[in-house]
């Protein structure tokens, strides 16, 4: 059997005294893409800032149980934060370029990880530019505040910086909610480019989009997990009543 790039056993969360998540076990195959889907406000962006440690940012939040990193513990192995979130990248649900220039949004991450010579930076930026589909409309403006690019390309070029780094795992928090439907359609050409190389995990509360683009699907409600499988058959035969009537828009 395939080793998951990315499992939680488990997994829980309190902030202060509410409890977001309670013992979420999940599995997270390489190179394919999962959704994550529940109502608003029941712990799915919370489950994804579990899994690279965000939640240590949050000065009342405790997490428990295990995430593990190509089968490591994360925490049992006093893997560094900065190191973690290197390797699992995260995509947030509004565009956050840094201020500055579209090259030195990119180059950041590198520079702080890696030791280039001038060449080697410049390459491996175009590189991953490329990846994402956004060098031909950016070539020219590589010196230009990034905070000047339309929504759409900020968002693939936050997507470009974090793959920059050789991420394991790309974790993408609605990804295209703030965007028009053309670059939303860009986003998700992206995903399903980037799942043969990448494990990503995609929270929307986009059922139609999870269905699109997702080859497993996690339902959450209430902080618990009710159901996971392949998106095809979570789609088309649930197995929970709180799925289907979440699918089917009866409620969320």
């Amino acid at each position: 059997m395939t080793q998951p790039a990315l499992q939680t056993i488990g997994l829980g969360l309190n902030v202060g005294k509410r409890v977001v998540l309670a013992d979420v076990s999940l599995t997270f195959p390489p190179r394919s893409v999962t959704a994550i889907i529940e109502p608003s406000g029941c712990g799915k962006t919370s489950f994804l800032r579990c899994l690279n440690r965000l939640t240590e940012l949050w000065p009342d939040a405790r997490q428990h149980g295990q995430v593990l990193l190509n089968g490591v513990d994360v925490e049992r192995s006093a893997l560094p934060y900065p190191e973690l979130r290197r390797r699992v990248g995260m995509v947030f649900q509004r565009p956050n370029p840094f201020p500055g220039t579209v090259f030195d949004n990119v180059a950041y991450g590198l520079r702080l990880h890696r030791r280039l010579t001038r060449g080697e930076l410049n390459e491996r930026v175009e590189e991953v530019i490329n990846t994402v589909g956004l060098w031909d409309e950016v070539r020219d403006r590589l010196d230009d505040d990034a905070q000047a690019l339309s929504l759409g390309q900020q968002q693939r070029l936050v997507i470009a910086r974090a793959l920059a780094v050789e991420p394991e795992v790309l974790l993408l928090d609605e990804p295209a909610s703030a965007l028009d439907p053309i670059s939303t359609l860009r986003i998700e050409s992206l995903i399903a480019e980037l799942k043969t190389r990448y494990s990503l995990i995609l929270v929307t509360h986009n059922v139609q989009q999870a269905a699109r683009v997702a080859d497993y699907t996690a339902f959450l409600y209430g902080g618990q997990l009710l159901e996971h499988a392949e998106s095809m058959r979570l789609f088309t035969t649930p197995q929970r009543q709180e799925t289907e009537d979440y699918i089917t828009g009866r409620y969320g």
